[in-house]
């Protein structure tokens, strides 16, 4: 394990906390993005290009593989082909929800990460990147976007 990454982390002899630990990650990845989509509908909503948006970020206090990777997606809406598909993220957030009512933890946002998931498959995006959910932030604050679904 060493070999193949940068770091090894060492989760107990129970391989549970490897899958909750794998379901936190994409948690926070699909979290942000939705804080991506948000801030960048609400810049575009007052003047300032997406675009703009996604490199001051990712350029500045928010320097990370998510912000510059999902920022450009989201900035440009260019969620075909998927590097990580919407239904994917879906059954992973459905898991996160489903562990966190078992171990009695509430999580607020991981409820607006499903509804906005959910929506997002009832239109048909389930085969698009999971940040395609940030068309949903767009269309909810009445922005057109030119192709998609």
């Amino acid at each position: 394990m060493e070999k193949l990454g940068e770091r090894v982390f060492d989760l107990g002899e129970n391989a549970w906390t490897s899958n909750v630990a794998k379901l936190v990650i994409n948690f926070n990845i699909v979290a942000a993005i939705e804080c991506i989509a948000e801030s960048f509908t609400f810049a575009e909503k007052n003047g300032v290009p997406r675009a703009t948006m996604a490199t001051l970020l990712s350029e500045t206090v928010f320097g990370s593989v998510v912000y510059k990777g999902y920022g450009e997606i989201v900035a440009q809406h260019h969620y075909e082909p998927p590097g990580f598909r919407l239904r994917l993220g879906w059954k992973d957030v459905r898991l996160v929800l489903e562990t966190a009512q078992e171990s009695a933890t509430p999580m607020p946002i991981g409820s607006l990460l499903r509804d906005r998931m959910l929506s997002a498959l009832a239109k048909g995006r389930g085969d698009m990147d999971w940040s395609a959910i940030g068309l949903g932030a767009a269309q909810d604050a009445g922005l057109e976007i030119v192709g998609s679904k």
